[in-house]
């Protein structure tokens, strides 16, 4: 999903990383990382249904915070200025 954004028109981008297992999303986030600005949400352990790609991201070092579930939206509308 994440490398689907490298070739779009956009020059920031906020990436959200939400419950789940694995790691895919950690090298697709390193590689958009390296064609545009990435801002990114990880989901909390607490509130993670599976911690496994939440903490892949967080782990590699690669999120700017990390929210409770109920809190992402509102730090997405933050990041983007909406409000």
């Amino acid at each position: 999903m994440y490398d689907s954004l490298v070739d779009s028109i956009y020059d920031e981008i906020v990436c959200v990383v939400l419950t789940g297992m694995g790691a895919d999303g950690t090298k697709g986030i390193v590689n958009l990382a390296k064609h545009k600005k990435i801002y990114v949400i990880a989901q909390n352990e607490a509130s993670s249904t599976v911690y496994g790609m939440p903490r892949a991201i967080y782990e590699a070092g690669l999120c700017d915070e990390v929210c409770d579930l109920n809190d992402i939206a509102k730090e997405i509308t933050k990041k983007v200025g909406v409000l």
